[in-house]
């Protein structure tokens, strides 16, 4: 679990979700906006289309909330960022997904 100030709060992920720019693959959507914090904050979404049981759920948003807490500083600007998993993300292994989400924030990074 991420500490209490890298995760969002609820009416900061509605406003990301209507408003922040996006960006993505066909395993994860960022959606995410610069803010004027220190430091990054995250949310993951899994919906339950995706895994009808809870318990996998859990597994792949803990697998990406672990990716974050060791990448603290990617992107270089800090930012609020909402990950938005699909169904072809339940395939994907722990390292792939690392490498997935490295490389999506290394195009934030370049487009910004």
């Amino acid at each position: 679990m991420l500490p209490k100030n890298q995760r969002l709060t609820s009416n900061r992920i509605e406003y990301l979700l209507k408003r922040g720019k996006k960006n993505g693959d066909n395993f994860l959507t960022i959606k995410y906006l610069p803010n004027n914090k220190e430091r990054n904050r995250f949310c993951v979404i899994v919906s339950s289309k995706i895994f009808p049981k809870a318990v996998d759920r859990n597994l792949l948003r803990r697998r990406l909330y672990e990716i974050f807490r060791l990448h603290p500083k990617m992107p270089i600007t800090p930012s609020d960022m909402v990950v938005i998993a699909r169904i072809s993300a339940t395939k994907l292994k722990f390292q792939e997904l690392n490498q997935t989400i490295i490389h999506i924030l290394q195009n934030l990074i370049s487009n910004s």
